[in-house]
């Protein structure tokens, strides 16, 4: 039987990038914007792309931050029973990632031609998610806004990203400049309800900014825009390391309401 196998690098703690193999959020921003975790043993990972490709993945081991395997038992039947295998080990500050599918039946060679091609693709999305915070996932079928929802009534949770950004020594003043000339493009972006930036109090050379969107579809065309790979490409020369995002959504008024009458 045939093995895809792939071994790269990422500039960014194997920690991070365990995160990012485990949870919903770190899976949502690399592989496909629609999934259902839980990070356990014997807990099944939902994967929405459409179509036969919606594969349910089983957690067969766990060793947090350094060992993965999935078992596939549904959504795709060409992957039926396959293993999947991520090794997340510690290298010169970053982390060095091996990968592996193992197929348990023949398939043609066109078949794991195109099954090798797409986790290229992924891997160097779930790379740049690590290093950045902005990856390339798949937009699953009806992801217009309306996956990320609030409550039961099917309302969109708006999303708010906050981002730390930390300049090396000396690049203070230019990390302000890239930062300001993106505030424009970004507020200009559909869906931007907010876009602003904060200075540290205790440190200079730390710029958060602070972004609201309407939807997380939003905010990952968002992501995709020229504006925002032409800042990614220039953090690379002037942070000290990944800029730091973090994602959340509003907490309903009515959730705290019904918690004091009980």
């Amino acid at each position: 039987m045939k093995t895809i196998h792939h071994v790269f690098e990422i500039a960014a703690p194997p920690e991070k990038v365990f995160a990012a193999l485990t949870s919903t959020e770190g899976l949502s921003g690399w592989w496909t914007t629609q999934v259902q975790a839980e990070a356990a043993v014997g807990a099944v990972v939902d994967f929405t792309f459409g179509g036969d490709f919606n594969p349910d993945m089983r957690i067969t081991e766990l060793e947090p931050p350094a060992l993965l395997c999935w078992e596939c038992v549904g959504g795709h039947e060409p992957w039926a029973e396959n293993s999947f295998r991520f090794e997340v080990d510690r290298k010169d500050g970053g982390t060095l990632l091996r990968f592996w599918q193992n197929y348990a039946r023949e398939l043609s060679d066109d078949a794991y031609g195109t099954y090798n091609f797409n986790w290229g693709y992924y891997l160097e999305s779930l790379r740049l998610f690590a290093e950045t915070g902005v990856g390339k996932p798949f937009q699953a079928p009806g992801e217009d806004g309306n996956s990320a929802r609030g409550g039961d009534n099917g309302t969109v949770a708006e999303l708010v990203s906050i981002a730390k950004a930390t300049a090396k020594s000396g690049q203070a003043s230019e990390l302000e400049r890239e930062l300001l000339a993106a505030v424009a493009p970004t507020r200009a972006q559909p869906g931007n309800l907010e876009f602003s930036l904060h200075r540290s109090v205790g440190d200079p050379a730390i710029i958060v900014a602070l972004e609201r969107w309407e939807s997380r579809a939003d905010w990952q065309r968002h992501l995709q825009g020229p504006h925002v790979k032409s800042l990614m490409a220039a953090f690379a020369e002037i942070l000290l390391g990944p800029p730091d995002i973090q994602l959340f959504t509003p907490v309903p008024e009515h959730d705290a309401g019904e918690g004091n009458n009980q």
